[in-house]
């Protein structure tokens, strides 16, 4: 037993004077976590819709960030599809570092010249920070055993902080508090995308108890993300202690690393395993998604030694197909003849009519369309398959008649999603020219102008050739008409004899022999200004309903002045044959004798003077009214 008992002491004296010289010769033990390479996708992001984006990180098996990657070296599966990356970026990103201290009595040994543990780990650590660039990205963070001393700072912060806090590691006892507030800083939002979350833990070993407290926080750092690196400070008699094996536990679970430290020998750079930790891959690809819902992406990557696939991640998207509107529709459109050629059926315009719309994305995901169409009582009439999209000519040539019809707008974006406006009416207003005599005139109006100037020149060369000739028929003409003057207009006769007779007269009108003019039962003779006969033409008033005005189209009779309306007045016979003369509205007026004349009308008498505007007319009957002879009496037969 004795034997038994000095063999097994022996044993351990060569364990310790084994692990002193590992330690004399390389100054520290590290033991790093061993794993496996993998790739990951990070925070997919579908607010650019149809681009999808994501961060990707890939690592070696030895913990190295893969660098050098190209979109040929990875794939999206996209729901199982595969699509090819857009772009694949390799960036440089900061670190969430946060700073765990646990001070003990082991980290208060001071070496011969009287530097603690703790005072070579501080000063590492600050030659660490020092180095670091003023603008690094890093955030900074220090947690104690008692909270939080610095929250998510820059380095600089941290420094003056961490060089200020100055324990007394003798007259404190370790514990897992700083290791757990650690955790939880180091879990919230990362300044920004991409960024690794890394926790520092300086502590002594711990003691048994502690352990199913390690394990915990070990889970909750691994669903964090938070990789956990622990440098134990203590003497090398607990290098073997249960707690390393804890500690290594943590680490390896988290993807972090065991350094343990005696106080002789050199302390590993931080930036030794945080600048594998300072690279992400930012890629993006697009998508041909064409449903709402949860969508899985997973990454197929292609390095150098191994090909791997990333898990599972997911998103969700809300996708709506676009909402065409049409802008300003034309709710009306008239078509007719220019002014300068009203009469050419050819010139009836307009012949084509712009339309414009604009397309609505409800998801707020904006994408390329691939085709717009206008539809006209539900029939395709236009479409567009390239820019611009947003505007259509809709041909009117072939509408030669009024009628209502219906606009519509298709709009199918990139994903094949389409979707139809409301339907909105449209009136398309068609005025056709006259017809008839009035249409043959106002055509050949140059021509019959021309042939009117020919005939003009040929009567007055008639005249001079013959003017005597002439003279005498134009003589015998004007005492005709004087002698078959309308007693209206003339004055009257009174022949007194030993009794009275009747006047009567011939009621000829003064155009009689002029054939011309055509049969009606009454006539509008036109009158100068004092009231005397103009050389023009009478109108003849036949039919049941006659209208005066300068529109061709809507007057009957076409009145050339500017004092006349477009449709000035209306003139209905009557079924006793009287004829109605009522005024349309018109600007100047229609008089009647020197009096307004309303909607209600007045009937005319043979003789009255009418007034359109400025143009002075005499009514005249046919067939005259018999006027009584004028009658004289003698003072004595009136007694």
């Amino acid at each position: 037993m004795g034997i038994g008992r000095r063999l097994l002491a022996y044993m351990r004296k060569l364990a310790l004077l084994f692990l002193a010289l590992a330690f004399m010769l390389s100054g520290a033990l590290a033991v790093r976590a061993q794993g496996s390479a993998y790739a990951e996708l990070l925070q997919p992001d579908a607010s650019n819709f149809p681009t999808v984006s994501a961060l990707m990180d890939v690592y070696d098996a030895q913990g190295q960030f893969v660098s050098g990657l190209n979109p040929t070296d990875v794939t999206i599966m996209e729901d199982g599809q595969p699509r090819q990356p857009d772009e694949v970026k390799e960036m440089r990103v900061g670190v969430q570092f946060v700073v765990a201290v646990n001070p003990g009595p082991p980290m208060a040994v001071r070496d011969s010249s009287g530097a603690s543990r703790y005072d070579k780990v501080l000063q590492a650590l600050q030659a660490w920070g020092e180095s670091r660039p003023t603008d690094s990205p890093d955030d900074m963070s220090l947690a104690t055993t008692v909270g939080p001393l610095l929250s998510h700072d820059t380095t600089a912060s941290w420094l003056v902080n961490f060089s200020a806090f100055q324990p007394d590691p003798r007259a404190m006892v370790p514990s897992l508090q700083s290791l757990s507030f650690a955790i939880d800083l180091a879990a919230a939002s990362t300044p920004g995308p991409g960024m690794k979350r890394v926790v520092l833990f300086l502590t002594p070993h711990m003691e048994q108890g502690t352990f199913d407290v390690i394990d915990s926080l070990a889970a909750k750092a691994a669903l964090s993300k938070v990789r956990v690196y622990v440098w134990l400070i203590d003497s090398q008699a607990y290098f073997d202690h249960s707690s390393v094996t804890a500690f290594q536990d943590l680490t390896q679970r988290t993807g972090g690393s065991l350094f343990t430290y005696s106080g002789y020998g050199s302390l590993p750079d931080p930036e030794k395993f945080l600048s594998p930790l300072r690279h992400v891959y930012s890629l993006k690809y697009s998508s041909q998604l064409a449903e709402s819902g949860n969508h899985a992406l997973v990454a197929q990557v292609k390095t150098s030694a191994d090909s791997l696939e990333s898990p599972q991640v997911s998103f969700d998207l809300n996708i709506q197909p676009p909402n065409p509107i049409l802008v300003s529709p034309p709710f009306q459109i008239l078509r007719q003849t220019p002014p300068d050629d009203r009469f050419n059926l050819d010139a009836l315009g307009p012949n084509e009519q712009t339309v414009e719309m604009l397309v609505e994305f409800p998801d707020g995901h904006k994408r390329a369309l691939k085709r717009t169409a206008l539809y006209v009582d539900g029939v395709q009439i236009a479409e567009n398959t390239s820019e611009p999209f947003d505007k259509f000519t809709w041909d009117l040539s072939g509408y030669n008649s009024s009628g209502q019809h219906s606009l519509q707008v298709l709009a199918e974006d990139e994903l094949g999603l389409s979707k139809t406006s409301l339907s909105l009416p449209v009136s398309v207003t068609v005025v056709l020219p006259p017809g008839g005599l009035v249409a043959l005139l106002a055509k050949n109006s140059t021509f019959l102008t021309a042939a009117a100037i020919a005939l003009a020149g040929l009567v007055l060369g008639l005249i001079l050739v013959s003017g005597g000739w002439l003279r005498a028929g134009l003589t015998r003409w004007w005492y005709s008409r004087k002698v078959y003057e309308d007693p209206v207009t003339q004055p009257v006769q009174i022949r007194q004899d030993a009794g009275t007779r009747e006047h009567s007269s011939l009621t000829r009108l003064p155009w009689v022999g002029r054939p011309r003019v055509p049969s009606a039962p009454a006539y509008f003779i036109r009158l100068t200004a004092d009231g005397q006969p103009a050389t023009a033409n009478p109108i003849p008033l036949m039919g049941s309903e006659m209208t005066f005005g300068t529109d061709p189209v809507q007057a009957s009779y076409v009145l050339d002045d500017p004092s006349i309306s477009a449709l000035h007045a209306r003139l209905r016979q009557t079924r006793a044959g009287d004829f109605l003369l009522v005024d349309q509205n018109s600007v100047a007026g229609t008089w009647v004798n020197y009096d307004a004349v309303g909607r209600e009308g007045q009937t005319l008498q043979h003789g009255d003077v009418v007034n359109f505007g400025n143009l002075h007319f005499r009514f005249t009957l046919q067939k005259a009214p018999k006027q009584p002879a004028p009658r004289v009496e003698t003072e004595e037969a009136a007694k």
